[in-house]
């Protein structure tokens, strides 16, 4: 018994730190005060999902990353959408230039030009008399207005047509408005054959204005022939909705 006794009391302990042996031969165990916490594993480094190039991240916060399919996507269908008519512009220079033919062409009337009227038979011009004069300068001053809300419904039939935004209205009233009035000058050419004389004020005015209407609105020439051909039925309302409105006051 002694021999075991003292055999288990030189066994090592299993748990806790050993001390010295006393005289006795015996180990003393001193208790587990506590325990140390395991110690902690690295963290792993989190991957980041794109690239910090990658163009497919939004600038913005909070928005949604879009692949670059769907960013190329997006892009053809902003280029696919029809440009406007009527592009933004400063409207003065237009209503410079129609303001421009259409004080020359009054000043004209008044000044009793007489190339703004038709020849006779024999090639001749009559002289105007001071009524005539204020009659032409009406119907010019009156012509021009009427023209230019015809163009304006011409280019809006044009837009509905070809299925695209009309843009800047502004711009496109200015815009008009110098298409119909700088062909006036035509008015002014002499010629002396009658004939010809009603063909420049009745086919090359209007077909001035559609040529006119190209560069300015950027149309291609069959749109420029449309939009002009909608001008005329245009005017053509805007004149029996006026001969409406004078029978009805008349009445």
């Amino acid at each position: 018994m002694s021999n075991n006794r003292t055999a288990m009391h030189m066994e090592p302990p299993a748990n806790g730190p050993m001390h010295d042996p006393d005289d006795s031969g015996a180990y003393d165990i001193e208790p587990e005060v506590e325990r140390k916490a395991p110690a902690a594993k690295p963290a792993i480094a989190a991957k980041p999902l794109l690239d910090d190039d990658d163009d497919s991240i939004d600038a913005e916060p909070g928005a949604i990353a879009r692949t670059g399919a769907d960013a190329d996507a997006d892009d053809e269908g902003d280029d696919s959408l029809p440009p406007p008519i009527s592009r933004p512009s400063p409207p003065m220079p237009w209503v410079v230039a129609g303001g421009t033919a259409i004080a020359l062409v009054a000043i004209s009337w008044l000044a009793g030009a007489e190339q703004l009227t038709l020849p006779d038979a024999d090639g001749r011009y009559e002289e105007l008399s001071f009524g005539a004069r204020l009659a032409g300068l009406a119907r010019t001053l009156v012509f021009a207005p009427i023209a230019t809300l015809g163009a304006v419904f011409g280019v809006l039939g044009l837009a509905f047509l070809r299925q695209r935004p009309v843009g800047d209205v502004v711009a496109l009233f200015a815009k008009c408005f110098a298409i119909v009035s700088v062909p006036i000058v035509l008015w002014l050419v002499p010629i002396d054959v009658r004939f010809l004389k009603q063909a420049l004020n009745v086919v090359c005015y209007p077909a001035a204005a559609g040529l006119l209407a190209i560069p300015v609105f950027r149309l291609p020439p069959a749109d420029a022939a449309l939009a002009t051909g909608l001008a005329a039925l245009g005017m053509t309302l805007v004149v029996l909705a006026a001969s409406v409105v004078v029978w009805a006051v008349g009445i």
